[in-house]
């Protein structure tokens, strides 16, 4: 009986230490995993602006173009395209 006490003493001690391990691990890896998940949304933040750019930038070239049409037809009375 009291081999099997020390036993059980012996291995509540072993897992206790491998819960204290496996708790130090977790805390190394929660730092990065946070840090990549704000990685990750800033990109996509990022990535809703840059689409909401390029549709603007279309837009302004559609004009651009239009209006050198529109000074080039005025300019010499005839399509250039």
């Amino acid at each position: 009986m009291q081999e099997q006490i020390e036993e059980m003493k012996k291995k509540e001690e072993r897992m206790e230490k491998e819960m204290g391990e496996i708790q130090m691990q977790n805390k190394k890896l929660v730092e990065p995993l946070q840090k990549a998940k704000d990685d990750v949304e800033d990109l996509r933040k990022q990535l809703v602006n840059y689409e909401k750019d390029k549709a603007s930038l279309a837009v302004g070239w559609r004009r651009l173009v239009s209006v050198v049409c529109i000074f080039v037809i005025w300019g010499t009375g005839r399509y250039i395209f």
